[in-house]
Protein backbone atom coordinates (compact mmCIF):
# COMPACT_ATOMS: atom_id res chain seq x y z
CA UNK A 1 0.00 0.00 0.00
CA UNK A 2 1.40 3.65 -0.72
CA UNK A 3 0.62 7.15 0.43
CA UNK A 4 -0.59 9.55 -2.17
CA UNK A 5 2.80 11.20 -3.47
CA UNK A 6 4.94 7.94 -3.41
CA UNK A 7 3.65 6.73 -6.65
CA UNK A 8 7.36 7.91 -7.87
CA UNK A 9 8.78 5.12 -5.44
CA UNK A 10 6.18 2.46 -6.92
CA UNK A 11 7.96 3.05 -10.35
CA UNK A 12 10.96 2.67 -9.25
CA UNK A 13 10.77 -0.66 -7.51
CA UNK A 14 9.08 -2.19 -10.36
CA UNK A 15 11.67 -1.15 -12.97
CA UNK A 16 14.59 -2.90 -10.97
CA UNK A 17 12.47 -6.40 -10.04
CA UNK A 18 13.24 -8.87 -12.40
CA UNK A 19 10.50 -10.60 -14.48
CA UNK A 20 10.87 -14.00 -12.72
CA UNK A 21 9.56 -12.98 -9.78
CA UNK A 22 5.66 -12.01 -8.86
CA UNK A 23 4.47 -8.44 -8.13
CA UNK A 24 1.91 -7.28 -5.60
CA UNK A 25 0.28 -3.89 -5.49
CA UNK A 26 -2.19 -3.46 -3.37
CA UNK A 27 -4.38 -0.28 -2.24
CA UNK A 28 -7.42 0.55 0.55
CA UNK A 29 -10.58 1.30 -1.94
CA UNK A 30 -9.90 4.94 -1.81
CA UNK A 31 -8.52 7.14 -4.31
CA UNK A 32 -4.88 6.42 -3.24
CA UNK A 33 -5.90 2.99 -4.05
CA UNK A 34 -7.02 3.50 -7.43
CA UNK A 35 -4.12 5.47 -8.35
CA UNK A 36 -1.86 2.85 -7.79
CA UNK A 37 -4.14 0.69 -10.24
CA UNK A 38 -3.00 3.46 -12.72
CA UNK A 39 0.71 3.44 -11.88
CA UNK A 40 0.62 -0.20 -11.95
CA UNK A 41 -1.04 0.31 -16.10
CA UNK A 42 1.60 2.36 -16.74
CA UNK A 43 4.36 0.24 -15.41
CA UNK A 44 3.09 -2.68 -17.40
CA UNK A 45 3.47 -0.47 -20.53
CA UNK A 46 7.30 -0.19 -20.28
CA UNK A 47 8.90 -3.88 -19.49
CA UNK A 48 7.39 -6.17 -22.05
CA UNK A 49 8.01 -8.99 -20.06
CA UNK A 50 5.44 -8.17 -18.09
CA UNK A 51 2.09 -10.01 -17.99
CA UNK A 52 -0.24 -8.59 -15.70
CA UNK A 53 -2.39 -11.21 -14.42
CA UNK A 54 -5.15 -8.89 -12.19
CA UNK A 55 -6.01 -5.09 -12.62
CA UNK A 56 -9.74 -4.54 -10.96
CA UNK A 57 -10.94 -0.96 -11.45
CA UNK A 58 -15.26 -1.70 -11.70
CA UNK A 59 -16.76 0.86 -14.20
CA UNK A 60 -19.11 1.69 -11.62
CA UNK A 61 -16.26 2.49 -8.63
CA UNK A 62 -15.57 0.35 -5.96
CA UNK A 63 -18.13 -0.99 -3.95
CA UNK A 64 -18.43 -0.43 -0.25
CA UNK A 65 -16.60 1.69 2.45
CA UNK A 66 -13.86 -0.78 2.63
CA UNK A 67 -11.83 -2.98 0.37
CA UNK A 68 -8.30 -4.35 -1.67
CA UNK A 69 -7.38 -3.95 -5.23
CA UNK A 70 -4.46 -5.95 -6.66
CA UNK A 71 -2.02 -5.76 -9.67
CA UNK A 72 -0.67 -9.71 -10.24
CA UNK A 73 2.39 -9.97 -12.57
CA UNK A 74 3.33 -13.62 -12.52
CA UNK A 75 6.49 -15.08 -13.49
CA UNK A 76 7.24 -14.73 -17.11
CA UNK A 77 7.30 -18.27 -19.12
CA UNK A 78 10.43 -18.54 -20.63
CA UNK A 79 11.05 -21.17 -23.78
CA UNK A 80 12.06 -24.30 -21.78
CA UNK A 81 9.83 -23.30 -18.86
CA UNK A 82 6.72 -24.91 -17.22
CA UNK A 83 3.81 -22.85 -15.37
CA UNK A 84 2.77 -25.25 -12.16
CA UNK A 85 0.01 -24.79 -10.12
CA UNK A 86 1.24 -25.42 -6.78
CA UNK A 87 -0.90 -27.62 -4.49
CA UNK A 88 1.67 -27.77 -1.32
CA UNK A 89 4.44 -25.99 0.03
CA UNK A 90 7.42 -26.74 2.69
CA UNK A 91 9.91 -25.00 4.33
CA UNK A 92 12.20 -25.40 7.61
CA UNK A 93 12.15 -23.42 10.53
CA UNK A 94 14.20 -20.46 10.51
CA UNK A 95 14.38 -20.28 7.04
CA UNK A 96 14.94 -17.13 5.00
CA UNK A 97 12.94 -15.45 2.01
CA UNK A 98 15.37 -16.89 0.12
CA UNK A 99 15.40 -20.19 1.48
CA UNK A 100 14.39 -23.07 -1.25
CA UNK A 101 10.54 -23.99 -1.12
CA UNK A 102 9.62 -27.57 -1.56
CA UNK A 103 6.39 -27.35 -3.74
CA UNK A 104 4.03 -30.21 -5.64
CA UNK A 105 1.44 -29.10 -8.17
CA UNK A 106 0.21 -30.21 -11.41
CA UNK A 107 1.32 -28.68 -14.46
CA UNK A 108 0.08 -25.82 -15.98
CA UNK A 109 1.43 -24.41 -19.16
CA UNK A 110 4.89 -24.92 -20.50
CA UNK A 111 7.04 -23.06 -22.49
CA UNK A 112 6.91 -23.32 -26.71
CA UNK A 113 10.01 -25.39 -26.54
CA UNK A 114 9.60 -27.79 -23.48
CA UNK A 115 9.83 -30.95 -24.84
CA UNK A 116 6.75 -32.98 -23.36
CA UNK A 117 9.30 -35.21 -21.45
CA UNK A 118 8.90 -35.21 -17.26
CA UNK A 119 11.03 -37.72 -15.88
CA UNK A 120 9.26 -40.18 -13.66
CA UNK A 121 9.80 -42.56 -10.68
CA UNK A 122 6.57 -43.96 -10.52
CA UNK A 123 7.99 -47.57 -11.76
CA UNK A 124 10.70 -50.07 -11.15
CA UNK A 125 13.63 -47.29 -12.23
CA UNK A 126 13.67 -43.24 -13.73
CA UNK A 127 12.34 -43.52 -17.37
CA UNK A 128 11.17 -40.59 -20.04
CA UNK A 129 7.59 -39.91 -20.41
CA UNK A 130 7.36 -39.11 -23.90
CA UNK A 131 4.30 -38.34 -24.31
CA UNK A 132 2.27 -35.05 -22.98
CA UNK A 133 3.03 -33.27 -19.84
CA UNK A 134 -0.94 -33.71 -18.90
CA UNK A 135 0.43 -37.62 -18.86
CA UNK A 136 2.35 -36.33 -15.53
CA UNK A 137 -0.32 -36.36 -12.54
CA UNK A 138 1.76 -34.31 -10.31
CA UNK A 139 5.28 -32.88 -10.20
CA UNK A 140 8.00 -32.17 -7.21
CA UNK A 141 10.68 -29.79 -7.00
CA UNK A 142 12.34 -26.92 -5.47
CA UNK A 143 12.46 -23.33 -6.08
CA UNK A 144 14.02 -19.90 -4.61
CA UNK A 145 10.88 -17.80 -5.77
CA UNK A 146 7.64 -16.72 -3.44
CA UNK A 147 4.16 -18.48 -4.65
CA UNK A 148 1.69 -17.38 -4.85
CA UNK A 149 -0.01 -20.81 -6.36
CA UNK A 150 1.93 -20.62 -8.97
CA UNK A 151 5.43 -21.54 -9.86
CA UNK A 152 7.36 -21.24 -13.20
CA UNK A 153 10.30 -23.28 -13.15
CA UNK A 154 12.33 -24.74 -16.07
CA UNK A 155 11.14 -28.34 -16.84
CA UNK A 156 14.05 -30.07 -16.27
CA UNK A 157 14.18 -29.61 -12.46
CA UNK A 158 10.70 -31.05 -11.94
CA UNK A 159 9.75 -34.89 -11.54
CA UNK A 160 6.72 -36.79 -11.25
CA UNK A 161 5.54 -37.62 -8.01
CA UNK A 162 5.61 -41.29 -6.70
CA UNK A 163 2.17 -42.48 -6.69
CA UNK A 164 2.91 -43.95 -3.31
CA UNK A 165 4.12 -40.46 -1.80
CA UNK A 166 1.50 -37.93 -0.77
CA UNK A 167 1.80 -34.42 -1.63
CA UNK A 168 1.99 -33.64 2.32
CA UNK A 169 4.93 -36.07 2.41
CA UNK A 170 6.75 -34.97 0.16
CA UNK A 171 6.57 -31.15 1.01
CA UNK A 172 7.33 -32.30 4.74
CA UNK A 173 11.10 -33.93 3.74
CA UNK A 174 13.92 -31.40 4.61
CA UNK A 175 14.66 -29.66 1.37
CA UNK A 176 18.46 -30.71 1.66
CA UNK A 177 16.87 -34.29 1.29
CA UNK A 178 14.64 -33.15 -1.00
CA UNK A 179 17.37 -31.51 -3.30
CA UNK A 180 19.60 -34.76 -3.02
CA UNK A 181 16.71 -37.23 -4.33
CA UNK A 182 16.16 -34.80 -7.07
CA UNK A 183 19.68 -35.14 -7.81
CA UNK A 184 19.60 -38.61 -7.73
CA UNK A 185 17.10 -38.85 -10.50
CA UNK A 186 18.04 -35.65 -12.38
CA UNK A 187 21.73 -35.47 -12.64
CA UNK A 188 22.81 -39.16 -10.81
CA UNK A 189 20.46 -41.11 -13.20
CA UNK A 190 19.94 -43.90 -10.59
CA UNK A 191 18.69 -46.86 -12.33
CA UNK A 192 18.44 -50.60 -11.21
CA UNK A 193 22.29 -51.37 -11.20
CA UNK A 194 23.37 -48.24 -8.98
CA UNK A 195 24.49 -48.16 -5.45
CA UNK A 196 23.01 -45.91 -2.94
CA UNK A 197 24.99 -45.26 0.52
CA UNK A 198 22.85 -42.95 2.75
CA UNK A 199 24.99 -42.11 6.01
CA UNK A 200 23.06 -42.23 9.50
CA UNK A 201 19.42 -43.35 8.38
CA UNK A 202 18.95 -43.55 11.63
CA UNK A 203 18.58 -39.72 12.13
CA UNK A 204 15.74 -37.99 12.68
CA UNK A 205 16.41 -35.83 9.18
CA UNK A 206 16.15 -39.22 7.12
CA UNK A 207 12.75 -39.69 7.24
CA UNK A 208 10.13 -42.25 5.65
CA UNK A 209 8.85 -40.45 2.71
CA UNK A 210 12.59 -40.27 1.83
CA UNK A 211 12.65 -43.71 1.88
CA UNK A 212 9.92 -44.57 0.06
CA UNK A 213 10.82 -42.16 -2.47
CA UNK A 214 13.92 -44.08 -3.13
CA UNK A 215 11.84 -47.60 -3.45
CA UNK A 216 10.26 -46.48 -5.93
CA UNK A 217 13.18 -46.01 -7.82
CA UNK A 218 15.32 -48.65 -6.77
CA UNK A 219 19.03 -48.98 -6.78
CA UNK A 220 20.16 -52.41 -7.05
CA UNK A 221 21.60 -51.97 -3.39
CA UNK A 222 20.88 -49.31 -1.12
CA UNK A 223 23.93 -49.19 2.00
CA UNK A 224 23.17 -47.39 5.27
CA UNK A 225 25.36 -46.40 7.90
CA UNK A 226 24.35 -45.99 11.48
CA UNK A 227 25.71 -44.70 14.55
CA UNK A 228 25.58 -47.57 17.13
CA UNK A 229 24.20 -51.03 17.34
CA UNK A 230 20.92 -49.65 19.32
CA UNK A 231 20.47 -47.49 16.09
CA UNK A 232 21.03 -50.12 14.25
CA UNK A 233 18.08 -52.37 15.46
CA UNK A 234 15.67 -49.34 16.03
CA UNK A 235 16.34 -48.55 12.23
CA UNK A 236 15.48 -52.41 11.81
CA UNK A 237 12.30 -52.46 12.79
CA UNK A 238 11.73 -49.05 11.80
CA UNK A 239 12.04 -48.99 8.15
CA UNK A 240 11.79 -52.92 8.07
CA UNK A 241 15.64 -53.15 6.62
CA UNK A 242 16.30 -57.28 6.40
CA UNK A 243 19.89 -56.91 6.36
CA UNK A 244 22.23 -54.38 8.52
CA UNK A 245 24.30 -53.79 5.70
CA UNK A 246 22.41 -54.21 2.67
CA UNK A 247 18.91 -53.62 1.57
CA UNK A 248 18.00 -54.94 -1.74
CA UNK A 249 15.14 -53.24 -2.63
CA UNK A 250 13.06 -55.92 -4.71
CA UNK A 251 13.22 -57.42 -1.27
CA UNK A 252 11.28 -54.14 0.64
CA UNK A 253 7.84 -54.38 1.48
CA UNK A 254 6.14 -51.37 3.09
CA UNK A 255 4.52 -50.96 6.21
CA UNK A 256 0.96 -51.24 5.26
CA UNK A 257 1.49 -53.51 2.22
Amino acid sequence: SFEHEQEGDLIKIAKHISAKVEFWITGNNDAVGIAALGVTACITVEPPEYKVKEIVIPASGLPGATGTVAAHFSPTLRKSDVEVEVRALGTESGASSKSALAFIGRIKRKGSTTRTEIRSVASSCPRVIAATLTLVPQVVGAACQASVGIVVVPYQTVVSLPERVSPEYATALPTVFLASWLGLIIRGEMDPSSVLLIHDVTSSGCPYPLLLMITNSPPSQLLATVPSSFKLSVSITRYYVPSPTTWKPKNYRLPWG
